[in-house]
Formats: C-alpha cells, sequence, structure tokens
C-alpha cells in the first residue's frame, strides 16, 4: 500500500510537475514537498485539501481511507446473463439497422458519419445494459436473488 508521500510523488509525476513547481501552486518551499514524499512530514489538513484539489483526488484517496458503506447503502452486484447479453444484442442490432437504413441520417445538420453512427451504437449498448442491471435490482424477487 502506498504511503501519504508515495502518492504525492506519484500523482505529482503523472502531470509533470516538478517539486519546486508544487511548490510554487502551494505556497510551499520545495523542501517542503521533498519532506512530504520522503514520508518525514506530512501536510496540514488545508494543504491535503489544496493537493486534493490539484490532483483532482479526494482526500480519502491521499490517506488512504477505505470508505465502506453500511449494509442498506451497500449494492448487491448485479450480473447480466447470456440471455440479457443477447437481447441486448438482437436490440443493438435492430437499432443499427435502421439507423443505417435511413438515408440522410443527420446530426447537427451535417449527415452523420460512420463514427458518429458508432458512438449512438455504444450509447445505446451502455444505457440498455444499465437499465437492464437497474430493473434486475429493482424488480427481482428476493427469492430469485443470489446472495
Amino acid at each position: 500500500m502506498d504511503t501519504l508521500g508515495q502518492k504525492i510523488k506519484s500523482l505529482r509525476m503523472q502531470i509533470n510537475m516538478t517539486q519546486g513547481e508544487l511548490a510554487d501552486k502551494l505556497g510551499k518551499e520545495r523542501s517542503t514537498i521533498s519532506s512530504w514524499e520522503t514520508n518525514r512530514r506530512e501536510p496540514d489538513g488545508e494543504t491535503l485539501k489544496d493537493l486534493a484539489h490539484l490532483f483532482k483526488v479526494s482526500t480519502d484517496y491521499l490517506l488512504g481511507n477505505k470508505i465502506t458503506a453500511t449494509p442498506e447503502l451497500q449494492q448487491k452486484k448485479v450480473e447480466l446473463t447470456k440471455r440479457d447479453k443477447r437481447e441486448i444484442e438482437d436490440a443493438i442490432k435492430q437499432f443499427e439497422e435502421e439507423l443505417l437504413s435511413n438515408d440522410g441520417l443527420m446530426l447537427s445538420g451535417e449527415p452523420a458519419s460512420k463514427e458518429a453512427v458508432q458512438s449512438l451504437i455504444d450509447a445505446m449498448r451502455v444505457g440498455m445494459e444499465l437499465a437492464k442491471k437497474r430493473n434486475k435490482e429493482k424488480y427481482t424477487p428476493n427469492k430469485y436473488r443470489k446472495d
């Protein structure tokens, strides 16, 4: 498991930032950044928030906190069956055929490109999978649910 210092260094390097640049952004000395990355010191709470904002992560991620939900908030992972996947693929094929059979399909006043049509198909697939999972969670009777 990475320490706070290792995470700070890794995130800093991912955005191609030097210790000096990070220090300037935070109004700190470069030696302070170095001491964080070598785990000799830790940033204070406000600085930790600033780091999280700068790196676009949560403070919980930086601190290595594992957030667990109460049993009521935990959702059981619903898996799609082969039948569900086949139904989705059949609907997607029908949708694709309808899209391609209509000459002059327009998006924003321009003829739709193959990439745009593929994007529509991909979005439809994702939406149908999410809807199917959500419906299974909501409407499957308890006696048929797998724990």
